[in-house]
């Protein structure tokens, strides 16, 4: 610290053209140098910011006119360009080392593709998920209490035509799963109307809310991910009909919020992957976080992990190839750190893994 000191010093009180001479750049790269230093360079500052950048920290660090004494050392010639690319290319693997393992901790292990870690997710939590499904299966429905006439209002308010279709797709659903419980038997009235020989057990309700789920999935852009109007209502109804399941038969609460279901889970996922785009609001990850199983609140993790890793990848490779536009890379890690999108992070990761993670972005 002491021999920089010195340096900057010499800098404001040496001559633009043997600042030039003593650093092997151009007379204009001095200038520029030698004005910035001159401009307020404030030696304390400097340390400070090479010391905040850790064990890994450069005389690069400490401010705009090193980055421009860098920079311009860099452009004097081959051997100083391969020289500055392998010394921050190899602070970036470091970098890139350190902030892995702080997103392992809190964003959970790095996914080797988007899909895939929505699968490991699935067979993750299977076993909490199959004991929380089976006990809440194995409870009966009462419908004459409150909550069980409850399910029937609500089923009463699905268009015929739609619940046919969904009690079809939940029938269709138990046969490739292998269930054994029995088909969902309803009888269509001339009036288009639907009753039930017997009323649904707690399995063929589950089956019929996610059928309306998957109809409602269906029917999304695959561009811009929007829902119409009718696959709004289709989600609407299947959150209704699963609140009055939970609320006649509270183990069945247990069971989603341990296992949820694969279009809550991919929904949490792509949330994940697109936290930090401005099109997702910080009221609608608190929305779909809100009441989110553990297996969602995972699938939103590590699509976020997925996206960061990536993002880091193209930083990487800008520092590595000099051709691709850094000003977009950084751009990215800019967005990473935005005071909205920490905010966004943390309804998911918490605030404590994000302190973690914003210490290692800087």
């Amino acid at each position: 610290m002491p021999v920089f000191g010195d340096v900057v010093k010499r800098v404001l009180e040496t001559d633009v053209k043997l600042v030039a001479k003593t650093f092997g750049i151009s007379v204009e790269a001095a200038r520029i140098v030698k004005q910035t230093f001159a401009s307020g360079a404030n030696i304390d500052d400097a340390i400070a910011n090479i010391r905040a950048a850790g064990k890994d920290g450069m005389l690069a660090d400490a401010g705009q006119a090193t980055d421009a004494l860098i920079d311009a050392a860099a452009a004097s010639g081959p051997t100083a360009t391969a020289a500055t690319q392998r010394i921050v290319g190899e602070r970036a693997d470091a970098a890139s080392a350190t902030i892995g393992q702080t997103m392992d901790e809190t964003l959970g292990a790095a996914p080797t593709g988007a899909r895939t870690a929505s699968e490991e997710i699935s067979k993750r939590t299977a076993p909490a998920r199959t004991k929380a499904y089976g006990d809440a299966y194995g409870k009966a429905v009462d419908y004459s209490s409150a909550a069980g006439m409850k399910i029937e209002e609500v089923l009463s308010r699905i268009n015929p035509k739609v619940l046919q279709n969904a009690i079809s797709e939940a029938n269709d659903d138990m046969l490739a799963d292998g269930v054994s419980n029995p088909q969902i038997m309803a009888i269509i009235g001339d009036n288009g109307q639907v009753s039930f020989k017997e009323m649904p057990n707690v399995q063929q309700l589950d089956y019929i809310k996610r059928s309306l789920g998957n109809m409602a999935n269906d029917l999304k852009d695959p561009v811009t991910g929007a829902l119409p109007s009718n696959a709004l209502r289709f989600n609407k109804l299947s959150g209704q009909l699963k609140k009055a399941i939970g609320d006649a038969v509270p183990e069945y609460n247990v069971a989603v919020k341990v296992g949820g279901d694969k279009i809550a889970e991919d929904e949490a996922l792509d949330l994940g992957m697109n936290l930090l785009s401005p099109k997702t609001t910080r009221e609608q990850v608190a929305r779909q976080m809100l009441d989110a199983s553990d297996a969602e609140k995972q699938s939103a993790r590590l699509g976020a992990r997925n996206y960061i890793d990536e993002t880091l990848a193209n930083v990487k490779a800008s520092i590595a190839t000099p051709e691709t536009d850094i000003k977009e890379a950084m751009k990215v890690l800019a967005d990473l750190s935005s005071r909205a999108n920490l905010a966004k992070l943390r309804l998911i990761v918490g605030s404590q893994g994000v302190e973690k993670m914003q210490k290692e972005l800087e």
